[in-house]
C-alpha cells in the first residue's frame, strides 16, 4: 500500500510538472520562423545597415571577456568548436544561434538574421569580406 501511495505521488507530481512546463513560456520554445537570406540578397535588404553597425560595434569592443565583443566570439569558436566530431553541426548551430541573438541585441533589431553565402552557386568570396579598407568591419 505504501508503494502505491508513493507511485501515485510521483505520478501526480509528474503530471503537475508536465502541465506547468506546458503552460509556461519556455526560453527554448520557438516563437517564429526566420528566413535567412543569401548574401547577395541580404546586402540589399533593410537589415544590412543594422548588421554592419552591430559588427562595427563588436569589433570596436576590445574586451575579450565581454560577449558583446568580436574577440569573445572568435575565442569561443577557436577554443571550443568541436571540429571533426559527430556533434560538430549541433554545436555550431547553437553557437550561431547565440551569436545571432547577440547581434540582435547589439543592433537593436529583433528581426536581424545572419545571412548565408552559397559557395556552390558563387564560389568566390564576396568582396565585402576581402576589402582590407579600415572602414570595412567585415574584413
Amino acid at each position: 500500500m505504501n508503494s502505491n501511495l508513493a507511485r501515485r505521488g510521483f505520478l501526480r507530481s509528474a503530471a503537475l510538472g508536465s502541465l506547468a512546463v506546458g503552460l509556461s513560456s519556455s526560453p527554448f520554445a520557438q516563437t517564429a520562423l526566420s528566413t535567412r537570406l543569401e548574401w547577395s540578397v541580404f546586402k540589399r535588404s533593410r537589415d544590412y545597415a543594422s548588421f554592419m553597425d552591430a559588427i562595427k560595434r563588436m569589433r570596436a569592443n576590445t574586451n575579450p571577456a565581454d560577449k558583446r565583443s568580436w574577440q569573445y566570439w572568435t575565442n569561443a569558436h577557436l577554443n571550443y568548436c568541436p571540429h571533426s566530431v559527430s556533434y560538430f553541426i549541433a554545436w555550431h548551430r547553437g553557437y550561431l544561434r547565440l551569436f545571432e541573438n547577440q547581434l540582435r541585441e547589439i543592433s537593436g533589431n529583433p528581426r536581424l538574421t545572419l545571412p548565408y553565402w552559397d559557395y556552390y552557386r558563387d564560389p568566390i568570396i564576396p568582396r565585402e569580406f576581402t576589402d582590407p579598407s579600415p572602414a570595412n568591419p567585415l574584413y
